[in-house]
């Protein structure tokens, strides 16, 4: 990694700030990503249980494990992982607590086909390499799965300009709750002043970035929400001519 520098940015509000740090948002945001064929996911994991299982009642099963969970995790900001969901899927399914192994397989064959529906953005590992001279990089995303998002920054090419990968299903809580801001800022020994992130979210991203005291950018290239003009990119890639100016 090359020589960081200080850049300074000017934020409005607070005035030239010294910055040394670019953290990011991964989906929406470093990548594209539409939902692969999840029904396709699920019909593959179900071949991995023993004997046949009706795939209308298992499906309605599998969606039930997602809303509950998903229902706590909006309220609490507690994560849950993939584990998590085919863990009470297969005990629903099959009566009693099922195998560790073939929970976690379970879990895994889904996301594997789900993974399918991120794409990779054309610059983004020029850019990333180029701010890489210039700040200190991290991630802090939201995820059911701990090695999807380093799995993708390896393949596409950048994961060795990024010092750190937050995961809220590793850290337990996701975004917007500021402690995964402060616990990135603490492993990073880094001022939240010192820092910008970008995201594509507007309350996971850019209102907890900003209640932890973070610089925010949001991506949002169709204006839905009403940040400063200053704070809106309308593509990742516009962040690097904002840090130059």
């Amino acid at each position: 990694m090359g020589k960081i520098q200080i850049v300074e940015i000017h934020s409005g509000s607070s005035g030239w700030e010294r910055m040394t740090h670019v953290l990011f948002d991964f989906f929406g945001t470093l990548v594209d990503y539409a939902p692969g064929d999840a029904e396709e996911g699920f019909r593959k994991a179900l071949k991995l249980l023993p004997g046949d299982s009706d795939f209308d009642v298992a499906q309605t099963l599998w969606n039930s494990a997602w809303e509950t969970h998903e229902a706590e995790a909006q309220e609490t900001l507690r994560e849950y992982s993939m584990d998590n969901i085919a863990g009470s899927f297969l005990e629903q399914l099959t009566g009693g607590p099922p195998p560790e192994d073939l929970t976690h397989s379970f879990g895994e064959c889904y996301m594997s086909e789900w993974s399918k529906g991120v794409r990779y953005l054309d610059g983004v590992d020029g850019m990333v390499e180029r701010l890489s001279n210039c700040f200190h990089l991290a991630v802090i995303t939201n995820t059911h799965n701990p090695s999807l998002v380093p799995n993708h920054l390896k393949w596409m090419g950048v994961a060795d300009y990024f010092q750190l990968v937050v995961t809220s299903v590793e850290f337990g809580r996701r975004k917007p709750d500021q402690a995964i801001f402060e616990h990135t800022l603490d492993c990073l020994e880094a001022a939240p002043d010192a820092c910008v992130y970008v995201g594509d979210t507007f309350e996971a991203d850019y209102v907890g970035a900003r209640r932890a005291g973070l610089r925010p950018f949001l991506i949002d290239p169709e204006k839905k929400h009403g940040v400063p003009p200053g704070d809106r990119l309308a593509s990742i890639l516009e962040l690097e001519d904002v840090l130059k100016k």
